[in-house]
């Protein structure tokens, strides 16, 4: 077998050398020695020597071929079990430059090899399954990994590459755990020789007999990179391309940073065309509020509260229904920005105001008939201020059980928003809460004070 894949690598050579002179392109044979290390069911892996010669092809700048014959030896040593064996395999690679060749160009490889093994003990005999014929010694694998190419000069680099060889197989070791198969890593320094490729004064990729400019390397920047004469300002601008920000586009010359070379459509980028902008070089705050005309508005209705703050900073839609968003300053909320009417029950979002004047028939839910005046007013309030939310909390003093307590109060809360909803207030604005003896605003301990804690508390939520 040996041989045999001697003469296939060297027919393979062969091959890619010749392709290399009749396309004229870049083209490389190496050596490579180093180490590998086994990988599978064994834990004491050691390092071993690794090997090989390879040609390259490189059939455009970033992507070429590779044919690799090489020769590693494993080993591992674990307890009582050892195993070693010689990999001998000839490999075909797809290889890759991310990047243009340079005096150090990484690069990337993957392929598939066809290896021969051969599993052995101490002695030198055959391991089990190796001697009883469990598999093939011959295989195919997949190696992937990549390597770093060093050029001290056009012909000669120095390589070092490293590869993880799947097996494809769980025998390596000729032990089989599992359904994890083996495989091993190969790690190597090389030097190759470079030929085959036509001479390029400037080095720019582009052979003279194709090179525009064969004194001068092209620029690549995109811009007629193919006649191989640079061009320091593609789109004549007169902003030379290593400050224009647009090279392939000239610069508008509207008085907005020129200098950068870039046209500018849309100075402050507002989705408004310069020419239908009215202030070009400020951005449309794009509100609902005149956005056509490319000028921001920062108090759309006027009223003196700019619309970052302003709850009802007036649209097109407003306009155009004839409703008034301004403020109407009249000592309520009045940096909100939207209209509105000095509520009868006056409270701050996140405070809270006792009703005086809720009563309920004693020991029950049942609302007094003399309650009705403060709750009109707290239904007028709601009607006038639609966005106002609130919480309708329930108190009882501390007579009697705790839990008839929370019930009674909670039951309590439940009657007033009965009656607001009653008068078509929105349930959704009206939450409720019975706390029971919680939070007392007077003593228990004197019939005053009693009453006082027997309450209805309105809390506003937004």
């Amino acid at each position: 077998m040996p041989r045999a894949l001697f003469i296939i690598l060297l027919t393979f050579a062969g091959i890619l050398l010749l392709v290399s002179g009749l396309a004229s392109q870049e083209a490389s044979f190496g050596f490579k020695g180093g180490g590998a290390m086994y990988f599978g069911d064994i834990d004491d892996q050691q390092p071993t020597p690794y090997s090989g010669l390879a040609v390259d092809l490189w059939i455009t700048r970033k992507f070429g071929v590779s044919v690799l014959g090489y020769y590693a030896a494993l080993k591992a040593d674990k307890d009582e079990y050892y195993f070693e064996t010689d990999v001998k395999a000839g490999a075909g690679f797809l290889k890759l430059r991310p990047f243009e060749k340079a005096v150090v160009s990484p690069y990337l490889m993957g392929g598939g090899e066809y290896y021969h093994i051969n599993p052995v003990d101490r002695s030198g005999d055959p391991l089990p399954n190796n001697a009883a014929g469990e598999y093939s010694r011959n295989r195919f694998g997949l190696p992937i990994g990549g390597g770093i190419s060093i050029f001290p000069s056009e012909k000669i680099s120095f390589d070092l590459e490293g590869l993880y060889h799947f097996a494809l197989t769980d025998y390596l070791d000729d032990y089989q755990a599992g359904d994890t198969n083996d495989g091993y890593y190969t790690a190597s320094l090389g030097i190759s020789i470079h030929f085959g490729k036509p001479k390029d004064s400037d080095g720019d990729g582009i052979t003279d007999k194709q090179d525009a400019d064969p004194l001068h390397p092209e620029d690549f920047d995109g811009y007629r990179d193919f006649d191989g004469a640079p061009d320091p300002d593609n789109d004549a601008d007169s902003v030379p391309d290593i400050k224009d920000k647009a090279p392939l586009a000239a610069e508008d010359r509207d008085g907005f940073e020129d200098e950068d070379g870039a046209p500018d459509p849309d100075n402050d980028q507002d989705g408004i065309p310069d020419e239908k902008d009215q202030a070009p070089n400020e951005a449309e705050d794009k509100d609902n509020f005149q956005d056509a005309d490319g000028i921001p508005d920062l108090d759309n209705d006027g009223d003196k509260i700019p619309d970052s703050s302003d709850l009802c900073p007036g649209t097109d839609q407003t306009i155009a229904e004839g409703k008034d968003t301004k403020e109407t300053y009249n000592g309520f909320d009045d940096a909100d920005g939207c209209p509105d009417k000095k509520p009868e029950i006056a409270v701050e979002k996140g405070k809270s105001v006792i009703l005086e004047g809720v009563y309920f028939n004693t020991g029950s839910a049942s609302l007094n008939p003399n309650s009705m005046t403060i709750l009109d007013k707290v239904v007028r309030t709601l009607v006038d201020n639609p966005g106002i939310e609130v919480e309708i909390q329930g108190y009882t003093d501390n007579t009697g059980s705790y839990q008839r307590n929370m019930e009674l109060s909670k039951q309590r809360a439940d009657a007033v928003k009965i009656y607001l909803m009653g008068k078509g207030i929105d349930a959704i604005r009206i939450r409720t809460r019975g706390f029971g003896p919680e939070n007392p605003i007077a003593p228990n301990s004197t019939k005053d004070g009693r009453a006082r804690n027997r309450r209805i508390e309105f809390y506003r939520i937004k």
